[in-house]
C-alpha cells in the first residue's frame, strides 16, 4: 500500500467534507500519498486527471467502474439575522421578495446544479458564484439566502433551514475508476475507505438532522 492516489471531487464535497477527513480515513496507510483535487468541474479519468473521480452525473461512456457513493439532500438556508430583518418565507412565491445567491447559470459544469429550474421557479439572483463554498460564505454573512447541501450546512450554527416543506432536493454522488486502475491495490483500498467513511456518516447528508425548521414557526 504505497504510492499516490489522486481523487477528483466536486468542490462542495471535496472542501466541505473530504478535506477534513482524508487524513483520518488514510491514517492506517502512512506510505499512501493522497492528492485531493476539489474544483467545480468534472474530471477525465481517461486523460488521467484523476485516479478516482466523484461526480454529480453518472458517467455513461468510457471503460469505467462506477458505483453510487451516496445520495444527499439540499435545501434553502439563511441566518437568523437575515430572517429577522427580511422575514421567513412561507412559500416559494415569497422568494421574489428576498435576496438570493446561487450559481452563475451560464457557467454550470452540470445541469444537476441548476437547482431552481423546477416548477417555473426563477427568482432573481443578486449574488452568484461558480463556487458553492463562496455561496455558503455569502449566506453566512447574513446578506442573502440560498440552496446548500445538508452536509455543508451541518455544524454551521449561524445557518437555519427554511422552506423545508415546499423545497427539498435530492442529488447523488457517483464514484468512478478507470478499468485499467480498478484492480490496483491502493486504488481499490482507497475506494473502499472512502465509501465506508461516507456510509458511517450518512446522517450528515440528510437535511435538517441537527438544525431547527424555521419555516414551521
Amino acid at each position: 500500500m504505497t504510492g499516490r492516489v489522486r481523487i477528483g471531487a466536486p468542490e462542495g464535497l471535496g472542501v466541505g467534507y473530504l478535506g477534513g477527513r482524508i487524513a483520518a480515513i488514510m491514517q492506517d496507510y502512512p506510505n499512501l500519498d493522497i492528492e485531493l483535487v476539489a474544483l467545480p468541474q468534472t474530471y477525465s479519468l481517461s486523460s488521467r486527471e484523476a485516479d478516482i473521480a466523484i461526480s454529480l452525473d453518472r458517467p455513461e461512456e468510457g471503460s469505467l467502474a462506477t458505483r453510487k457513493l451516496t445520495d444527499y439532500e439540499l435545501g434553502f438556508y439563511a441566518t437568523g439575522d437575515y430572517l429577522g430583518r427580511n422575514g421567513v418565507p412561507q412559500t416559494l412565491d415569497d422568494l421574489t421578495a428576498h435576496t438570493l445567491c446561487g450559481y452563475i447559470a451560464g457557467l454550470l459544469h452540470t445541469r444537476e446544479l441548476a437547482y431552481l429550474d423546477i416548477a417555473d421557479l426563477k427568482p432573481a439572483m443578486r449574488f452568484t458564484s461558480t463556487s458553492i463554498i463562496a455561496q455558503c460564505a455569502m449566506i453566512e454573512s447574513g446578506m442573502a439566502m440560498g440552496v446548500l447541501p445538508a452536509y455543508l450546512a451541518a455544524g454551521k450554527h449561524l445557518l437555519v433551514p427554511v422552506l423545508q416543506r415546499s423545497f427539498l432536493l435530492r442529488r447523488s454522488y457517483w464514484l468512478s475508476v478507470h478499468e485499467d486502475l480498478r484492480r490496483h491495490a491502493r486504488i481499490r483500498k482507497t475506494v473502499d475507505l472512502l465509501t465506508a467513511a461516507v456510509r458511517r456518516e450518512r446522517s450528515l447528508f440528510d437535511k435538517g438532522s441537527s438544525t431547527r425548521d424555521t419555516s414551521a414557526s
